[in-house]
């Protein structure tokens, strides 16, 4: 049997027990274009994140691929 799908609209979700602990959101989250998504303090994400612009010198962002210098020279000629 295959349930339909539904949508619950909130203004803000709190943590009930303990007060301050931890939201996990298990099925995902959709944040509508041109809306924000605030975390007050740290956040886990795993799967794809898509942001726009990131705030800060990204000293502490890990897995990320790096591009060697030679490679960025050689994709500038190649696009350019």
């Amino acid at each position: 049997m295959t349930l339909p799908q539904s949508k619950v609209k909130v203004d803000s979700i709190e943590s009930y027990d303990p007060p301050s602990g931890s939201i996990s959101l298990s099925q995902g989250a959709t944040v509508p274009a041109g809306q924000t998504f605030n975390v007050l303090t740290n956040a886990s994400f795993s799967g794809v994140v898509t942001a726009t612009s990131f705030v800060g010198d990204a000293s502490n962002m890990s897995n990320l691929t790096i591009v060697g210098l030679s490679k960025a020279i050689s994709i500038s000629l190649v696009t350019n």
